[in-house]
């Protein structure tokens, strides 16, 4: 794994060098039913890239709203500050976005009774 990196780092054409042995092509997951381990690290790898851009979205944001801390300012407490709120930030949208998923649609499964 080492060895791939160091020669995808170094390559003037990276995008061309062939990912290690076992490693996914990014975009592309098993088969759940034949392949569960390794469907499950695709998506765990495809959230892990999600929730890191959404980080960096939040700061952009914060740059634009003038509410992020000064980059080059040595008050590590307004820094913190801005980390947890991109964190947090992240965090909320996926999770939102996996409840609006996971939401059982009206009418499926248990029949619903009038109020009455």
């Amino acid at each position: 794994m080492i060895a791939a990196f160091e020669k995808t780092i170094s390559s003037d054409q990276p995008e061309l060098e062939a990912l290690p042995a076992g490693v996914a092509e990014p975009g592309s997951y098993a088969d759940a039913g034949t392949e569960p381990q390794s469907r499950a690290a695709g998506e765990l790898a495809t959230i892990a890239v999600a929730w890191a851009l959404l980080h960096e979205v939040r700061h952009i944001r914060h740059q634009r709203e003038g509410t992020g801390a000064a980059p080059y300012g040595s008050d590590a407490t307004e820094k913190h500050r801005e980390e947890f709120s991109c964190d947090e930030f992240a965090t909320a949208f996926l999770l939102e976005q996996i409840e609006q998923e996971t939401k059982p649609t009206r009418g499926a499964g248990k029949a619903e009774t009038p109020a009455g």
